[in-house]
């Protein structure tokens, strides 16, 4: 049925987007109509773009200062920029990051920069004669030239046979960064470093000065620790293992398309722990199924036609006094991918207070599918601020203690958060103030911030002097947050501190937070962190007494996996054991969500609202609140309470970047924009670019056919959900598919095929005869058997239309087994699939006859059919099948609906209205949404 009422498709209604193209081809204009609600006015925002008579963009202006320039004819545009006659940029001016100036030489590498046209933030650059930099200066506050960075090259190297067996030769050896130096002993013939040393600067306080031409005299500012790192690589360069700078082991394994299997770590000194295996992908390359080192297992399922994550389960082993479920989630999405609302079906009516609830999340999005408005749950009594609330301890939350919230979102024409608005067991209202002239913008204070006066809390750069705590901000001459200070004294004691430190490739390389121990002595205890490959270590030290030293071992499964090994030389606490591993368990924002310990046992449970900041924090006691260090969308959050992303930091309470975008205009002109204001559906990796987590990358697609016998099963009795499932005819009752006369054997191998992709089953496979009988048998009396039973012998030879008939027919038959192997809300999308797989094979047979009439008898018999002769015939079977397999799908997909509703009869009926299946019947696409 259609849902009668569509909410996202009235506010959609006409508001197309308009692109207008200038004679010379050039986008001019890009207008976008937003509203809110389906009655709401429509609010045209338009983009201007003008080009130089060579066709370079000379300007672009966002909707906002386009209406305000319209007004006030000084406000200039977001970006404009002169180019040389090639195209190159020689000086860009940005209202919200300041004006650079650049001068190229004539190998178009450029050596001079000029910020806001001040001779203290001159930058200049040295090359060889291949082009490659050799030096970094910059100038100081004062003018003085300093030498940032210096790269050393492997012919420059004095044993040049070593050089030459470490493939060295043209590539950088050494390099002197603003941190210290990076020293790589050996390449890859891909160029992935096979060994790397780190070494940091003596003194950090005054930035590094790399002057003369004497290596030995750089080397002579570098502290003595040395940290090296060993790599080793296959041919394809995929990592096989790591030998980390204290002498652990990363060890990978790969299947043989190149996909990740395992991963094992051997702690210095005992053996080997494998953390993550079994993992398995479908046709597509998307992770299905991974086993933690806990015996905790993920098991993942994505629309057929999309790709789209649908349902996430993760399972621990069952044990007396414990829930085996950790996770069961499901996704829903509008058409054109937004997550609108996610459900936990995990999470009992005794997790909180409000039985409606539950588990469930669900946003909200305007015209331009930036978010508007959410609901979840949060700890009571609490205000999202820059840290988390006080954990509730123990993990067993007290009914009391949780609350649902709901929040609404406004934005400008450009993008710029303009009010948060809270309603919960502590409601606010949040108002931010935007510049009249850029897109910097601040939270309204009590007094009053005119918005006048917003450009004068930042730097010419767009770098922000405070932040609304009472931190002041310090930037180094890259524009990276250089140090913040969080308590400022006045009585001669320090102040407190955090001091960051980068390599060449602008990430941070070491943290460094001081705070004052005694107003008597002065005395300051220092937590020093220094980020290695595959390792962080956290020193701490009261005075000049070191009091911790903390080893963590960082290994990333997926997007979804993340698992830390916390090994203490020193100071270990006395309610955690040395060695621990923690296992995360992340949703499709990459967040932390629970911490396992070895025995999957929770340590820690955080729950996020959607521009990040914590709204559920419980931990098993405050010891292991101490030691999380990942959170939000996976990131270090710092005691500033910004999120650390690599290129730039966040500040979850204001939902934007805290600088402009060092990218530039990449991800669109307002450069503060966190992910399109569409934190559910899109993220940022790195702080440059944001992605869509509805389009999934995708891995290699499998291309073997290694499934020489399938058992298909009926459901279980008391269905998928544990409950009786209706009688129908839509439950198919294949008997099994067997090859020859060992019929009925199960080969353990369905894992290595998923089968909805039909194009990517190759002609060519090992084993095309996987497919060569393809029997289906014992259907219910109320429904003909789609496939009825033929005999096993094999025509031979066969023509390569059979050979690929019978490739489909064995890889239906993969899918088919692999669906019997999930349970609950992922067995009924696994069914789903199915059924939409019978009948893109039944379609993708109509090709193959098309393409090859005269062997229509083979290709029918290879999938269990009689011999029809003509291709009219043939047809009229293979049309009745997919108006069968796709009356299963729809009658699958009510059960789906019906088991829902009985499970939760507190849950409010339009959490189910949208969930929406996609069925492609006959070339047509019908969409159906199941109360």
């Amino acid at each position: 049925m259609i849902d009668s009422y569509d909410e996202i498709g009235r506010v959609c209604a006409n508001t197309p987007d308009i692109t207008v193209f200038d004679v010379c081809g050039n986008v001019a204009r890009q207008v976008q109509s937003n509203r809110i609600l389906p009655d709401d006015p429509l609010e045209i925002r338009i983009t201007r773009n003008t080009y130089s008579i060579n066709g370079f963009l000379v300007s672009s202006i966002d909707p906002r200062l386009f209406d305000l320039q319209q007004q006030d004819s000084t406000v200039q545009p977001n970006v404009s920029q002169l180019n040389d006659l090639t195209g190159r940029c020689l000086r860009s001016d940005s209202v919200d990051a300041g004006k650079r100036t650049l001068v190229w030489d004539v190998a178009g590498n450029p050596f001079l920069q000029f910020l806001d046209d001040d001779a203290t933030r001159q930058s200049r650059f040295d090359y060889d004669t291949l082009g490659r930099p050799t030096a970094a200066y910059q100038n100081d506050a004062t003018g003085t030239e300093r030498v940032r960075e210096r790269w050393c090259y492997g012919e420059g190297e004095s044993d040049q046979t070593a050089a030459r067996a470490g493939n060295l030769l043209g590539r950088c050896v050494r390099h002197y960064d603003t941190a210290g130096r990076r020293s790589i002993s050996g390449y890859t013939p891909g160029g992935k470093p096979l060994g790397e040393t780190r070494q940091l600067v003596k003194d950090r306080s005054q930035g590094t000065d790399w002057q003369g031409a004497d290596d030995a005299a750089w080397a002579a500012l570098l502290e003595t620790n040395a940290y090296t790192s060993t790599h080793a690589y296959d041919a394809l360069d995929n990592p096989l293992s790591l030998l980390d700078a204290v002498g652990n082991r990363h060890d990978r394994t790969y299947n043989v398309a190149g996909q990740l299997v395992s991963i094992a770590i051997t702690q210095k000194g005992k053996d080997a722990v494998t953390v993550i295996s079994d993992i398995r992908y479908d046709a597509n390359g998307l992770r299905i199924f991974d086993r933690l080192g806990n015996n905790v297992t993920n098991e993942h399922s994505y629309d057929p036609a999309t790709r789209r994550l649908i349902a996430s389960q993760t399972l621990r082993p069952e044990q007396e006094g414990r829930d085996p479920m950790l996770q069961d989630l499901y996704y829903d999405y509008d058409p054109v991918g937004n997550i609108i609302a996610t459900y936990n079906y995990a999470l009992n009516d005794s997790d909180n207070d409000n039985a409606g609830m539950l588990g469930e999340s669900t946003f909200t999005y305007d015209a331009c599918y930036q978010l508007c408005a959410t609901s979840a749950r949060e700890n009571a009594r609490t205000r999202q601020g820059p840290m988390p609330p006080d954990p509730i301890t123990p993990i067993v939350i007290d009914p009391t203690q949780m609350s649902p919230y709901g929040r609404t979102y406004r934005y400008d024409k450009g993008g710029n958060l303009q009010q948060i608005k809270h309603e919960g067991a502590v409601s606010f209202t949040q108002d931010f103030v935007v510049s009249a002239r850029s897109n910097r913008s601040v939270l309204q204070t009590a007094t009053g911030i005119d918005p006048g006066a917003v450009d004068a809390l930042f730097d010419a750069q767009g770098n922000p002097a405070t932040l609304s705590t009472g931190a002041t901000l310090a930037w180094n001459r890259y524009n990276q947050l250089a140090q913040v200070t969080t308590v400022t004294r006045s009585d001669g004691n320090p102040n407190d501190t955090e001091s960051y430190f980068y390599d060449g490739q602008g990430q941070r390389v070491c943290k460094e937070s001081k705070t004052l121990q005694s107003t008597d002595s002065g005395s300051v205890n220092t937590i020093q962190t220094l980020y290695l490959p595959g390792l962080t270590l956290r020193r701490t030290y009261y005075g000049s007494t070191l009091n911790e030293e903390l080893h963590t071992l960082s290994i990333h499964g997926s997007s979804d996996q993340d698992i830390r090994i916390l090994h203490w030389e020193a100071g270990a606490p006395t309610d955690i054991a040395n060695d621990q591993y923690r296992y995360s368990v992340n949703n499709q924002t990459r967040s932390n969500l629970i911490e396992l310990d070895a025995n999957a046992d929770i340590l820690t449970l955080e729950e996020y609202y959607p521009f990040g900041g914590t709204a559920v924090w419980s931990t098993k006691n405050t010891t292991e609140a101490k030691y999380k260090f990942q959170r939000y969308a996976g990131k270090e959050r710092d005691v500033t309470g910004l999120y650390y992303y690599g290129f730039r930091y966040y500040i979850p309470w204001m939902a934007r970047w805290v600088n402009p975008d060092p990218a530039g205009y990449s991800d669109g002109l307002n450069v503060y924009e966190m992910t399109r204001n569409n934190p559910a559906t899109y993220f940022d990796p790195d702080g440059h670019h944001s992605f869509s987590y509805s389009v999934p990358d995708s891995g290699v697609p499998w291309m073997f056919m290694l499934l020489p016998a399938l058992l298909v099963l009926r459901p279980p009795e008391r269905g998928w959900l544990d409950e009786p499932l209706p009688d129908h005819p839509g439950i198919l009752e294949l008997s099994h598919f067997d090859r020859g006369p060992a019929s009925g054997t199960e080969t353990g191998n369905e894992e290595y095929i998923d089968g909805y992709l039909l194009e990517d089953v190759p002609l060519d496979s090992p084993s095309p005869e996987a497919g060569d009988a393809f029997v289906a048998s014992g259907m219910s009396a109320e429904a003909a058997p789609l496939l009825p039973e033929r005999p096993l012998a094999s025509p031979a030879p066969a023509s390569r239309a059979t050979l690929k008939a019978r490739e489909l027919a064995g890889n239906l038959g993969a899918l088919r087994a692999a669906t019997e192997t999930h349970t609950g809300t992922v067995r009924y999308t696994a069914e789903i699939e199915y059924a939409q797989t019978m009948v893109n094979t039944l379609t993708a047979i109509e090709k193959l006859i098309i393409d090859d009439p005269g062997h229509v008898a083979e290709i029918m018999e290879a999938l269990g059919f009689p011999a029809t002769e003509t291709m009219h015939e043939a047809f009229d079977i293979l049309h009745t099948q997919k108006g069968r397999s796709s009356e299963i799908a729809q009658s699958i997909a009510t059960d789906l609906g019906t088991q829902m509703k009985r499970l939760h009869a507190n849950k409010p009926v339009q959490a189910f209205n949208s969930s929406t299946y996609y069925l492609h019947m006959d070339g047509a696409t019908t969409m159906s949404s199941h109360a």
